[in-house]
């Protein structure tokens, strides 16, 4: 894994989480509680952010910067997303309390959130809307994934 740069969590930190679409139906205390369970972290251009078949225990929100989502099929890598502000990045594992399904890597400089897996499931245990809509988010991802990875095989 590369180095990485920690620090505490910012101004931009409460921005990105207040403004995520995920985030919005957390109330106030929700979304306080979920920040101080996050840590910033300053990836390089290139570094691997997670790997497929890592245990999942953690998620990210990226705050600034591009990352690329592949996946390995056999020998082949198999390209699912480019990645931005905003977006949710290792979240299908957490839920699922299981490994990687893909790659990340970062394109450019990235700045990310990271969230523990423990931490995470406790605040969706108390926000049932919450939990409903990350369940949505993971279910058009993996049709996505699947979409992707047939088409390679034609």
């Amino acid at each position: 894994m590369p180095d990485k740069q920690y620090t505490n969590p910012s101004d931009s930190l409460t921005g990105a989480v207040r403004d995520s679409y995920l985030f919005k139906t957390l109330s106030d205390r929700e979304r306080s509680l979920l920040l101080q369970t996050g840590e910033e972290v300053t990836i390089a251009e290139g570094d691997i952010i997670l790997s497929q078949g890592e245990e999942g225990d953690c998620f990210f929100l990226v705050l600034d910067g591009k990352v690329r989502v592949s996946t390995n099929r056999g020998t082949d890598v198999v390209p699912l997303a480019e990645l931005g502000r905003g977006a949710l990045l290792g979240e299908v594992a957490v839920l699922n309390r299981g490994k990687r399904t893909a790659t990340a890597v970062a394109l450019t400089e990235t700045r990310l959130v990271k969230f523990p897996r423990d931490s995470f499931l406790s605040l969706l245990d108390g926000n049932p809307k919450l939990k409903a809509l990350i369940k949505k988010v993971v279910a058009r991802r993996a049709e996505d994934t699947i979409e992707k990875t047939l088409k390679t095989m034609t």
